[in-house]
């Protein structure tokens, strides 16, 4: 299966079968990103997610749905780069999205990544059984989604809110944020649960094909050169969308209205954004102006290099784990070294002398004027040598 095919598939799976549930999906799951104490350290620093400014909270949310859409709507390396779930996915689906997030990974900078999907999958059981601790940034983090998730909920509602979603949560997300304190209910999975499964009974046997696809991605421009984004299932604030009549006074522009949110508007880019902007937030118009133009130099170099090119990227100094027995993916470019060595799970991982990033890649704060933006140095492509190791502190042995 070419990646073209991979994401022919993936486009239909996110467009046609169920974009609903495929959204619901992934943002759900994001949570499980702030189980691990590093992931929610970028994320609370990053000022992005966590943010005095709630707008900028909803934009990167927002920019971060849309991203995630793109991946898989868009013709894969282009310039742009409706039973499914109520089912089991089929052998060729669970394929295509194996094969097109191995070049996601590669167009990502991604420095290993297993070849086959059973070695991803023992990769992953050794991750979740080192390298996810309970920290309070994991519990900051995973709050802060929680809160997006449930932004539109009436705030007298928000505490039944928060306990029906603990409560579908798998039990490490839960156990590794800090959510017990939400009150997850056994009663209340088992009741959600089995409510999914007569909505999907229903949708399996007496729904209607889908007519038109739900679009996940603009396919052009509008007319002064900017782009506007359509709605997604689960909106907050209405970023990137733009002025049209349905948007201001379509049904769910009306409730919109009597529910006091906002509609598009300049404030929200009703006019359009810059494509690159999406991905590469910044927090100065200056700033912003001289790293646009590296988007789009780094896309095209993307789009001409074979499959399997990790493009040169800030990257850790060392690796969180060994790699799993057999091959890896991708080109040998821009890989770890074969005596590269593992950072033990500890929070000591932390220290600067363990990491080595380009900057402004993982702090909002630290471009702070235009030529605090650097081409990337091909010196950064050489391992610093990491001279002493730290034994677990708090690390905790889960069952994967």
């Amino acid at each position: 299966m070419t990646a073209e095919q991979a994401q022919e598939i993936e486009s239909n799976i996110a467009e046609w079968e169920f974009p609903r549930l495929f959204q619901f999906a992934w943002v759900s799951d994001f949570l499980r990103t702030s189980t691990n104490p590093g992931v929610s350290r970028a994320l609370v620093k990053s000022g992005h997610m966590v943010n005095t400014d709630p707008t900028v909270e909803h934009d990167r949310l927002q920019s971060t749905i849309h991203l995630m859409s793109a991946m898989m709507a868009y013709k894969f390396r282009s310039a742009n780069h409706s039973l499914l779930g109520y089912r089991k996915p089929e052998g060729f689906e669970v394929h295509a999205m194996w094969v097109l997030w191995l070049e996601l990974d590669c167009s990502m900078g991604v420095k290993y990544i297993p070849e086959t999907l059973e070695q991803a999958k023992e990769w992953r059981k050794n991750f979740e059984t080192t390298c996810r601790w309970r920290e309070d940034e994991n519990e900051e983090a995973g709050m802060a989604i929680m809160n997006e998730i449930i932004y539109l909920v009436l705030s007298v509602l928000k505490p039944v809110a928060r306990r029906l979603i603990v409560s579908i949560l798998d039990a490490d997300i839960v156990y590794f944020c800090q959510m017990e304190k939400l009150g997850p209910s056994p009663t209340l999975r088992t009741i959600t649960y089995n409510l999914f499964g007569l909505c999907a009974w229903f949708i399996r046997n007496f729904g209607n094909p889908r007519l038109s696809p739900y679009k996940r991605a603009a396919d052009t421009p509008n007319k002064s050169g900017t782009w506007n984004l359509g709605h997604t299932p689960y909106d907050t604030l209405p970023f990137f969308q733009e002025r049209s009549f349905w948007n201001l006074w379509g049904y769910g522009a009306l409730l919109r209205r009597i529910y006091g949110m906002p509609l598009p508007s300049p404030k929200y880019f009703s006019d359009g954004i810059a494509i690159e902007r999406i991905g590469a937030l910044q927090n100065t118009p200056e700033t912003q102006a001289a790293v646009e133009p590296k988007v789009r130099e780094n896309a095209t170099i993307l789009e001409k290099f074979p499959y399997g090119y990790r493009p040169a990227i800030g990257f850790q100094a060392g690796r969180l784990l060994s790699p799993v027995d057999g091959p890896s993916y991708g080109l040998d470019m821009n890989t770890f070294p074969a005596s590269t060595p593992v950072i033990l799970a500890s929070a000591a991982r932390f220290e600067k002398q363990f990491e080595r990033r380009s900057l402004g890649y993982s702090k909002l704060a630290a471009i702070k004027k235009p030529e605090d933006v650097l081409a990337f140095d091909k010196s950064e492509a050489n391992i610093l040598e990491v001279n002493d190791f730290h034994t677990p502190s708090k690390m905790v042995e889960v069952s994967a």
